[in-house]
């Protein structure tokens, strides 16, 4: 049997010591963890605050590249009408020439009821370039993918008019078939008409004259005859 012989007020004391410890090294904890905390918080803001930097950077770098983008479109824009108007006041066969060689090409014996002349300016393809993607796999080109052959600036014609005889319609074909200048000579019907008294035949064809050539004149009164007034430029 052991008897404790310390008093009562020294028991107290020495267990308020022990709760003061205590208290200390909590608090000492509850320090470093919110020292830490704070200084995580601190390098996370770091972190944000440079990021949103870089995101400001790239934005603004967005934008100085959409303004630029906008203002080659624009420019892009004015050339095309510029070289619309140029090609136009530049046409190497005017109509008053046209009207020239199908009156030569054209038989004595044949008249026209209807002539339309439209001009045929094809918009250029616009050049889409692409930026490869690192690491991604190039793409493989289309196994026999034929290319769309390029329009070319052109006249087309529709011509309709009378003749005494389809023999007559067909060597106005042939010729025109035959004529440097003209191309894609089609006869969309012939068929009989009776006009003052007689029976002609009344004929449709369709023809063109592409404006890639160069159309030199003998002298300065008329064109020289098809095969040799004609030059193809490369």
């Amino acid at each position: 049997m052991s008897v404790d012989f310390l008093p009562e007020s020294y028991r107290q004391k020495r267990q308020l010591r022990a709760l003061k410890r205590l208290c200390g090294v909590l608090a000492v904890c509850l320090m470093a963890v919110a020292a830490t905390w704070g200084a995580m918080q601190f390098s996370v803001s770091g972190r944000l605050a440079a990021h949103a930097d870089a995101l400001a950077e790239q934005a603004a770098s967005a934008r100085a590249t959409h303004d630029e983008l906008a203002r080659v479109t624009e420019e892009h824009r004015v050339l095309q009408r510029q070289a619309k108007i140029g090609r136009e006041l530049s046409m190497p066969l005017h109509q008053a020439d046209l009207m020239h060689l199908l009156g030569e090409t054209m038989p004595e014996t044949v008249g026209l009821t209807e002539l339309e002349v439209r001009t045929v300016r094809p918009r250029p393809t616009p050049i889409v370039q692409t930026t490869a993607v690192p690491g991604a796999r190039p793409a493989r080109p289309t196994p026999n993918a034929a290319a769309k052959p390029a329009e070319l600036d052109r006249l087309e014609l529709r011509l309709a008019g009378v003749a005494p005889s389809d023999l007559v319609v067909a060597e106005l074909v042939n010729a025109l078939t035959n004529h440097a200048v003209f191309d894609a000579v089609t006869l969309h019907g012939s068929r009989p008409v009776d006009r003052f008294g007689y029976q002609v035949r009344l004929f449709e064809l369709s023809l063109q004259a592409p404006l890639d050539r160069r159309f030199i004149k003998a002298d300065d009164a008329e064109i020289t005859a098809p095969r040799a007034g004609v030059e193809v430029t490369p």
